[in-house]
């Protein structure tokens, strides 16, 4: 009955402050899976993110204080210029082929595929292509298996880089929850 149980559950995912401290412990584990993946100095090398929502932005500020050259690859125009505004170089996803030959690391954020076949052979063979977006993911991995790219998939990066905070982050928003709830 309704009043012997008088929450909703609601998806904590919705709620505004979680969604922006995941993608803040989500970003530094992304940094530190770079740093710790790559042979170079973070300022020695090109890192293309695509896709700019909240992950991607958190990832970009993260590079931009450690002296990475940044590129992001946007599908829509008010992105890129949000990009632009925080200080990186930024492209429409069709543009990525013209700027991949430079580029050391990819980080991918968009869960859905744009970076195919004929985006992939673009890259250098050695450029570290990281997929941290949900499936279907925005990388095509046999694609890249078959064109022997180095491909890492990077799944629930909160949990594993910092369990103690992805888990403060989500009881805040639990609480924050049913705090609502009870007004």
């Amino acid at each position: 009955s309704a009043s012997k149980y008088p929450y909703l559950l609601k998806d904590y995912e919705e709620d505004p402050l979680f969604a922006q401290r995941n993608a803040e412990i989500s970003a530094e584990a992304a940094v530190c899976e770079v740093m710790t993946r790559s042979r170079r100095m973070l300022d020695e090398q090109n890192i293309l993110v695509v896709g700019y929502g909240r992950f991607a932005r958190a990832i970009v500020w993260r590079l931009k204080a450690l002296g990475a050259r940044g590129w992001v690859a946007a599908r829509r125009e008010k992105s890129r210029c949000c990009a632009m505004q925080d200080g990186a170089q930024a492209i429409s996803l069709e543009q990525m082929v013209h700027i991949a030959p430079e580029i050391q690391i990819v980080i991918n954020t968009v869960p859905a595929v744009v970076i195919g076949p004929a985006e992939l052979s673009c890259f250098p063979d050695d450029a570290l292509l990281l997929e941290l977006a949900s499936p279907p993911y925005g990388i095509h991995l046999s694609a890249a298996v078959d064109l022997e790219k180095n491909v890492v998939v990077l799944p629930g990066l909160p949990a594993r880089y910092a369990p103690a905070s992805a888990a403060k982050a989500l009881k805040d928003a639990v609480m924050r929850q049913i705090r609502e709830a009870d007004r």
